[in-house]
């Protein structure tokens, strides 16, 4: 009786745990598709208008000031689309995509280097292209609200049959023990999309590095 109860209890477990990550898989596949539907309609749609009622105010002498907010509006218009489907994925430039979102998130406060070693364009895939790019957006959004970090690096190269992908930054790193929230999950089940393998090192302020390779064979 004590062994069907634990026997049980681990089954509960790993179904808990299965149900946890096809929550999350699903999630991923909603939030990308929403964003794509999204970026589609600020550029096309909010996009267009903008640069129209942009035409004719200055057609109409309208005072230089206005018109310099208008532009600034348009400009947070494209760079919200950029960030929800940049161009580069669709066009099959992983790299492009990637050296831009790291120039974009470089400050003051954290500089973002972005080191490509080979001849990176695509993965050959831009389900896999999406997928990476994601978990880099994610990965960056950890650095600048978590690890207060003066510096993070993503080097980039080709090792035999696959893709080599090293994140790292100078933060504060992981406590000891500590269990993977969220945005570790969300990238995890990202990677596992595309049979990528994913590894995670870090230690109390010893910064943080990610390591991920990407089989050619699966791209």
């Amino acid at each position: 009786m004590v062994q069907r109860r634990k026997y049980l209890k681990l089954q509960l477990s790993e179904a808990e745990k299965a149900g946890e990550l096809a929550l999350l898989q699903g999630i991923s596949r909603g939030e990308d598709a929403e964003r794509q539907r999204f970026a589609e309609e600020l550029h096309d749609s909010l996009g267009s208008q903008i640069g129209a009622l942009h035409l004719k105010l200055n057609s109409d002498n309208v005072d230089e000031e206005k018109l310099k907010q208008l532009e600034s509006i348009g400009d947070d218009v494209r760079r919200i689309s950029y960030d929800l489907l940049p161009p580069q994925i669709e066009n099959g430039n992983l790299s492009l995509a990637l050296e831009k979102l790291f120039l974009f998130n470089h400050s003051e406060e954290c500089s973002f280097y972005f080191h490509s070693h080979n001849d990176l364009n695509s993965l050959g895939n831009a389900h896999f292209d999406l997928q990476l790019y994601r978990v880099f957006q994610e990965l960056i959004r950890n650095t600048v609200k978590h690890s207060k970090a003066k510096e993070a690096h993503l080097s980039v190269w080709k090792e035999e049959e696959k893709w080599v992908f090293e994140y790292e930054d100078n933060g504060v790193g992981m406590p000891e023990n500590a269990t993977p929230g969220l945005g570790t999950q969300t990238i995890q089940s990202r990677l596992n999309k595309i049979g990528a393998s994913f590894h995670l090192d870090s230690k109390p302020n010893k910064g943080i590095r990610i390591g991920i390779a990407v089989n050619l064979d699966h791209a």
